[in-house]
């Protein structure tokens, strides 16, 4: 199965009108030596899975120390690596989803997927929803919907068949349990 990476394309202000907005932390500079999450108007594009970034707008991005670095454009988030990979990755509290024990995860073809700090798919889509990595293993289900938001804004998981996946992606209990009823 192909991978979800695409390339960055990085073309030049006069080859690409980026009309969107996209928001970034940018790197510390003497002006600014506590950068934070900031929108910039007319910086990125992200159509037909593939994003494009202004190159004035990539050299400002800060990269962590692992070579990642949150990014949003057109509704989605990512994460993209100072080689020019990106990863399109699920909102998770106001944010890209964070990396948990190595892993993120991502939407492909309507099923969760989880990939590691290099970009590279570790556990291929296989189920509705996956929660992320807590000691070694995440939650995990099939036939289960996303609901409509609660009070709080967040969109509880409900139905389906439900078990836990360790960082391999091998059931470590069955995926057939009720959502109350999983073993730990």
């Amino acid at each position: 199965m192909k991978i979800a990476i695409f390339t960055l394309l990085l073309l030049s202000s006069f080859s690409i009108r980026a009309n969107e907005t996209c928001a970034y932390f940018a790197k510390e500079t003497i002006q600014n030596k506590f950068p934070e999450w900031q929108s910039y108007d007319n910086c990125a594009t992200y159509k037909g899975r593939i994003l494009n970034v202004l190159p004035n707008h990539l050299s400002k991005v800060a990269f962590d120390v692992s070579g990642l670095a949150p990014f949003w454009a057109s509704g989605h988030y990512f994460y993209l690596k100072e080689d020019g990979n990106f990863l399109s990755v699920i909102p998770f509290d106001n944010g890209a989803d964070t990396f948990r024990e190595g892993l993120v995860r991502s939407v492909i073809n309507s099923k969760i997927a989880y990939f590691n700090q290099e970009l590279q798919m570790v556990i291929p889509p296989k189920y509705d929803w996956g929660w992320p990595f807590y000691n070694g293993r995440a939650l995990v289900c099939t036939g289960c919907k996303i609901s409509e938001p609660d009070d709080d804004g967040h969109k509880p998981v409900k139905g389906g068949v439900w078990g836990y996946i360790n960082k391999s992606g091998k059931e470590v209990v069955t995926v057939k349990f009720n959502q109350t009823e999983v073993p730990d």
